[in-house]
């Protein structure tokens, strides 16, 4: 039992590294919660198994994502008397988030609607001349 958990953590820190560095690199918390939003909505959409949604999902996109820095700006902007802007940030990144997890969602359940007939048709055409 414990093995799984280690395995577990393990998947969720040797993804989180590139979702750090990719955040850091991209410096801007609306454009890395919008991006993890939508990579979110594209993993869900997949038929993956579990090992890879811990991995790309709570690592990768745990570690793009960032709630805390979201929220840090919004008191900042409250704190100086911004208000209606902090209210804007709040609401457009929440907005914002939905459509673009949506988006990630449906075109990756459009395209795999239209690709995988084919695939298996292909797949079913050819096996007997790549079986060996």
């Amino acid at each position: 039992m414990w093995i799984k958990k280690i395995n577990r953590y393990f998947l969720v820190s040797i993804g989180a590294v590139p979702g750090v560095l990719l955040r850091f690199l991209l410096q801007n918390d609306f454009l890395v919660n919008i991006l993890g939003a939508a990579i979110l909505g594209v993993l869900f959409a997949l038929p993956l198994r579990n090992r890879y949604q811990i991995l790309l999902g709570v690592g990768f996109c745990g570690s793009l994502t960032t709630f805390s820095s979201w929220m840090i700006k919004c008191i900042s902007l409250m704190v100086k008397a911004y208000f209606s802007e902090a209210i804007l940030l709040l609401l457009t990144t929440v907005l914002f988030g939905l459509v673009a997890f949506a988006s990630g969602f449906f075109c990756t359940k459009y395209f795999n609607s239209l690709m995988l007939p084919r695939l298996r048709f292909l797949v079913h055409r050819y096996w007997d001349r790549w079986h060996f």
